[in-house]
């Protein structure tokens, strides 16, 4: 059993093109944590302790979070699941 722990902080639901704000926190018995690598469930990852993100289109995504040490070794990834709304702003072609 692998002694390093990811935990997610985001809100639950969102609209579509919404920023939304990822934290991340973990813990290691040595406190060396050393990554945070992030997976969005739509295709797209990040790394770092916070990062802000936006998604394209409505639905359900299951956004994961994998800490590792400075050895490299990972705990099991943290999920969480977001629902995404469409839009009530006019509609876009992008949120870039």
């Amino acid at each position: 059993m692998s002694l390093i722990q990811a935990k997610i902080t985001a809100p639950a639901a969102a609209a579509v093109c919404e920023t939304i704000l990822f934290s991340a926190a973990g813990s290691e018995p040595a406190g060396q944590l050393a990554g945070y690598d992030w997976n969005f469930g739509d295709g797209n990852t990040g790394s770092g302790l916070n990062l802000s993100y936006r998604y394209p289109a409505p639905g359900v995504y299951n956004v994961t979070l994998t800490v590792r040490d400075s050895a490299g070794q990972a705990g099991p990834p943290a999920t969480q699941t977001i629902t995404i709304s469409p839009s009530t702003a006019p509609s876009s072609p992008s949120c870039s």
